[in-house]
């Protein structure tokens, strides 16, 4: 082998290297926005489930009994939030 085939090998495999870590960049920057658009989503729901928390509580120290809309009103409420709740976590999980 002569020095200049060993030296092209060497530069084609240098080539190579630095379009790997280009696209490991990449990919890296947007695993990294993902996370962060995670986090954001993760707050948003633990602050809407406080929420949700403090209106039970609210609720339970009125001790009034709801009528049945109230009842019904409240049920599709609750279910609603907690749909959100899920589909997020589904989309944190993926």
């Amino acid at each position: 082998m002569s020095p200049e085939f060993q030296l092209q090998t060497i530069y084609a495999k240098l080539q190579k290297l630095v379009k790997e870590h280009e696209h490991l960049k990449k990919e890296n920057k947007k695993l990294e926005e993902e996370l962060v658009k995670s986090e954001r989503s993760q707050t948003v729901l633990a602050a809407k489930e406080k929420q949700l928390q403090d209106q039970i509580a609210i609720l339970k120290m009125t001790g009034k009994p709801l009528d049945e809309v109230g009842k019904k009103d409240l049920d599709k409420r609750i279910n609603n939030y907690i749909k959100n709740i899920d589909k997020a976590i589904s989309l944190l999980n993926e």
